[in-house]
């Protein structure tokens, strides 16, 4: 109940009757992007810095960060739509993720990076396309809900750490 999508004839066959489509695809999409971010302002970070890059999280520790920042994800559409404790509740899972797999200021930089361009990519596919809309009772700035930040930045050291680890397999 937090997006609703348009139903206009290229949407013939909604997943389960609430998803269009493209969604899967369009999430796997910024998934891949938002490694490929991460490894590349790691390379920057180090050659331009010299700074402390992240570490590779073990599989049981990634994992569990995985896990939580699904956990994060699917209850965000259950918390309450008044107030701030949706958006303290997320932070502090969102932070509590980033201490479990990073633990370094250039990854929280990459994190609120990660956020900052996740919640300008769906203002422009839902305000700017008009691809979905959030309910109006969740709606914060620019018509996301408020919180939709603190998922980007749960799901940021998540996936830069398994970018992570497939670049270090790979070489």
């Amino acid at each position: 109940g937090v997006e609703s999508y348009p139903t206009f004839e290229i949407y013939p066959f909604m997943i389960f009757g609430q998803q269009a489509p493209w969604v899967p695809l369009l999430m796997g999409s910024a998934a891949v992007a938002i490694g490929w971010m991460h490894l590349w302002s790691d390379r920057w970070i180090r050659e331009g810095y010299g700074k402390r890059l992240p570490g590779y999280p073990g599989v049981r520790q990634w994992s569990a960060g995985f896990l939580l920042a699904v956990f994060l994800w699917c209850s965000s559409g259950y918390l309450p739509r008044e107030g701030l404790f949706a958006d303290a509740f997320l932070m502090a899972g969102a932070l509590f993720i980033w201490m479990g797999l990073d633990r370094t200021a250039s990854g929280l930089i990459q994190a609120g990076t990660t956020a900052v361009g996740g919640v300008l990519a769906e203002y422009f596919l839902s305000g700017g396309l008009g691809l979905f809309h959030y309910d109006p009772k969740v709606v914060g700035p620019w018509d996301v809900p408020s919180w939709l930040a603190w998922i980007y930045v749960a799901f940021a050291p998540v996936i830069a750490g398994a970018s992570r680890r497939v670049l270090r397999a790979k070489t």
